[in-house]
Parts: C-alpha cells; sequence; structure tokens
C-alpha cells in the first residue's frame, strides 16, 4: 500500500520576547502563582486578566515573570510590553507585528496598521500571553482595548492572555 505525506498544517507563528533572563534565586509568593495559575490557565476561548498591584518595590515584575517562565509550555507566544506610556505599548505591538511578519518588510511603517495588525493577529491565535509591566496609568492601556478599563487604577503589571481551545 502506497503511504501518502499528508504535510502538516503550518503552524501559527510564536513569539516570546522576556526581559530578563529567569532568576533562580525567585523564592516565595508560591499561593499567589497557584492563584494566577488558575486565573489564566487556558480552558476556553475567553479573555483573561490578572492584575498584580501592590506598592511599588515589592516584586510584581519578578513574579510576573517567574509566572512567565513558569509556563513556557503553555504559551505559544509571550508578549512583554513595558507600559509607562503609551508610545512605549504602540512601540512594542509594531515590534510584534514585525516579528511574526504581519508587515511588509520593504515599506514604511504605518502604526495604526500595524497596531491594528497585531489586534488582529492576537483576536484569531490562541494561547497567548500579554504582560503589560509597569501600569502607571490605567489610560495608557485604553488603546489596547477597553476590556481593560475594568483594572484597578492602582496596577502595576497586568497578564492578559487568551485560549481559543
Amino acid at each position: 500500500m502506497e503511504q501518502v505525506h499528508v504535510p502538516e498544517p503550518k503552524a501559527k507563528p510564536s513569539y516570546r520576547l522576556l526581559p530578563n533572563p529567569e532568576n533562580p534565586s525567585f523564592r516565595g509568593k508560591q499561593q499567589t502563582l497557584i492563584r494566577m495559575t488558575n486565573a489564566l490557565r487556558p480552558t476556553s476561548s475567553r479573555l483573561k486578566l490578572y492584575a498584580l498591584y501592590e506598592l511599588g518595590g515589592v516584586g510584581k515584575t519578578q513574579l510576573a515573570l517567574q509566572f512567565t517562565y513558569s509556563h513556557l509550555d503553555i504559551f505559544n507566544s509571550i508578549f512583554w510590553i513595558p507600559a509607562q506610556t503609551s508610545s512605549q505599548i504602540t512601540q512594542r505591538y509594531i515590534e510584534a507585528a514585525q516579528n511574526l511578519s504581519l508587515l511588509d518588510p520593504v515599506t514604511v511603517i504605518d502604526e495604526d496598521k500595524a497596531v491594528k495588525g497585531f489586534m488582529s493577529w492576537l483576536s484569531s491565535s490562541e494561547d497567548w500571553l500579554i504582560v503589560f509591566d509597569n501600569v502607571d496609568d490605567i489610560d495608557v492601556l485604553a488603546p489596547s482595548g477597553h476590556l481593560l478599563r475594568t483594572v484597578p487604577y492602582l496596577l502595576r503589571v497586568a497578564i492578559v492572555s487568551s485560549s481559543n481551545t
């Protein structure tokens, strides 16, 4: 009997950019990591949000980083987005769109088109994670979509994930 080669479906491109290497000395906050895992576990097509908010300097970024490294096998794409200003967010969206090959590499970048392309990619992709780090003003997230407007104002790190399983 002749074997027929059936090509694998093309996988959606994955992307991972993290700001720092994993911290092997990270200790503590296990209960928070468990709550984060339970809250963000890919189980449905619903968008999920987890916010870390405390005073500055208590380790929210390190906690988000530890969560991310602990779940590399769950998320196909990870986007770490510095979010002190809307221009930082826009720049990271453009960078993600470029790395996901959503933009024509020979034309001048149209910021609006790049952001819309990235948002479209997110809506049609599954098992991604976005970490918005250092959110001092919730209004900088407004261009990202109104879903984030319900997050407490004193937000410092927001973690958003999606699964279309």
